[in-house]
């Protein structure tokens, strides 16, 4: 899949592992492609790994559609991860605060009856 500015390789094994690798810039313009990319290995893969090493930029709007990814992903029983974030997509990420939720799907736990997100428990620091 690919757009002007943005690309979305899919790469698939045959353990139900896939891996997207997005390259480019992934802004508003390229989120209904990341979307559709991630609702498409959501029906086929346990595990999805979506790669941003040659992702030169990030907005808004695919932050949420990741972050979304990662919900979606988990009530399914299914895992979502962001791997290889760097240069100014990881400083995007972690000013944001999602670096640690899309490179660690596990973190927050899961909602359990009672709890709002000010009551969850906190992450161990170090």
């Amino acid at each position: 899949m690919t757009t002007a500015h943005f690309t979305v390789i899919r790469d698939e094994s045959g353990d139900g592992v896939v891996r997207l690798a997005l390259a480019g810039k992934c802004d508003l313009a390229a989120v209904d492609e990341l979307d559709r990319a991630v609702d498409s290995a959501l029906t086929t893969a346990v595990e999805i790994y979506v790669d941003l090493d040659a992702l030169t930029f990030i907005d808004s709007s695919a932050i949420a559609s990741l972050v979304a990814a990662v919900y979606k992903a988990r009530r399914l029983g299914l895992r979502l991860s962001v791997l290889n974030p760097h240069d100014t997509v990881r400083v995007v990420l972690d000013k944001t605060g999602v670096l640690g939720h899309l490179t660690n799907p596990e973190w927050p736990p899961a909602h359990r009856p009672g709890q709002t997100p000010h009551n969850r428990p906190r992450k161990p620091q170090g």
